[in-house]
């Protein structure tokens, strides 16, 4: 089976780390798969991937277009151009099917989704909310994207940003894509996505939950006090992580860091941090380690191997990699009840969960999590279980590829 795959990024973030994981899962099973990407950064070795862009020339007007502040003429021959790119690769390598990802980081529209459907069967990965939205990846506490986004949006200038007057007029025609091509089809790495998916625009269109896989045998327990050892840690000394890309960003929650640990009774504390925009911390008896961005999985794995808990503070969040890779680990985690993370994290299983979105809540449910890991229940091997039976690449890979067949099957009996 051919498949072509669209993602923004090859394997920056959270939702391209996903994606570049379950291309190489279909490649295991023998599906032929090929990759457009807006941006390379050469971190998927092996996978045959081209760049989707609208070309030198294009480019270089919608530069010279953006500097005039004509930032929509610019978005408009940006968009203009990939499609054309896109049109030329469906017709050369004619996919069975067409697998999309995150767009939003290169600024693809929703037409671009329309060129695939008008060719090929879609099956279209929610990692965030931004295909039923008029722009925002999260809606928090907003619910206008069940009847229609517009310019009274009360987050219009964050990631990713679009003017007020415009929101309306993105969401309504993301609505008609919808609609007007039911072989589009959403796969939700979470239940919680596909529930919000089922509340807005695509309750027009098939909607099916299939968890995000990872490579078991790369995630896996190291020994704790080796790893702290390797890494070069304090080795008696309770231990926390706390992965982000960008760990000052809202969405992952942190702003509340410094808050958690100044309210957190327990003392002392070794607070480890990975990814970019390393955290200020200055409180007595936290001692801090920030190893930047770690693209290895395999030190990924002995990072995760170290720590007690590890920490998701975000507000918002569909079926976060990191939460899977911890436990895979053996490392259990500390959350708020947020999207889909009450799938992962389960009270005396798998970690603890806040009571409350705020800093004190988020301190008491760590407070109660190390006094439990300190008193010999640590939930290593649950965690490690509760991986292999959700979260194994393989499973991910087979269940991708069977709806994927049925889709194709499906256009081909029309």
């Amino acid at each position: 089976m051919r498949i072509l795959i669209l993602s923004d990024l090859e394997t920056t973030g959270g939702a391209a780390i996903a994606c570049q994981r379950l291309t190489q899962g279909l490649i295991s099973l023998g599906a032929d798969c090929v990759r457009g990407v807006g941006s390379m950064d050469g971190g998927a070795p092996g996978q045959e991937k081209f760049l989707l862009s609208p070309g030198k020339r294009l480019e270089g007007i919608a530069t010279l277009a953006a500097s005039f502040r004509g930032e929509r003429l610019a978005e408009t021959l940006v968009n203009f151009g990939s499609r054309r790119q896109l049109r030329y690769w469906i017709e050369h390598l004619k996919p069975d099917l067409i697998n999309i990802h995150n767009l939003h980081k290169a600024k693809w529209d929703i037409e671009l989704v329309e060129e695939c459907a008008l060719r090929a069967p879609v099956a279209w990965t929610l990692h965030d909310m931004w295909s039923m939205t008029g722009r925002c990846c999260y809606n928090y506490d907003c619910e206008k994207f069940t009847s229609g986004c517009d310019a009274a949006c009360p987050t219009p200038r964050e990631y990713p940003a679009l003017e007020p007057k415009r929101i309306a007029a993105a969401w309504a025609e993301k609505k008609r894509v919808l609609e007007t091509y039911p072989n589009i089809t959403a796969i939700c790495p979470s239940r919680w996505m596909a529930s919000q998916a089922a509340r807005g625009i695509w309750k027009t269109n098939q909607v099916q939950a299939i968890a995000n896989g990872l490579d078991l045998a790369l995630y896996h327990p190291v020994d704790m006090q080796a790893a702290r050892t390797a890494l070069g840690l304090l080795p008696g000394m309770p231990t926390i992580l706390m992965v982000a890309d960008y760990l000052k960003e809202r969405r992952k929650g942190g702003g509340l860091l410094d808050g958690v640990l100044a309210a957190a009774k327990s003392r002392p504390l070794q607070l480890v941090t990975l990814g970019h925009s390393p955290p200020a911390i200055d409180l007595p008896n936290v001692h801090h380690t920030h190893f930047g961005y770690i693209s290895s999985d395999r030190m990924k794995a002995i990072i995760y191997s170290a720590a007690d808990l590890f920490l998701h503070m975000a507000p918002v969040d569909n079926l976060p990699n990191t939460v899977a890779e911890a436990f895979a680990c053996g490392t259990p985690v500390v959350a708020h009840a947020t999207g889909g993370v009450p799938e992962m994290v389960k009270a005396g299983q798998t970690g603890w969960l806040a009571d409350r979105f705020d800093a004190e809540s988020f301190a008491a449910a760590l407070d109660t999590a190390l006094c439990a890991v300190q008193s010999g229940n640590p939930l290593r091997q649950t965690c490690r279980q509760f991986a292999q039976d959700h979260f194994d690449l393989a499973r991910q890979s087979a269940q991708y590829l069977a709806l994927f067949q049925t889709l194709a099957n499906r256009r081909e009996n029309l």
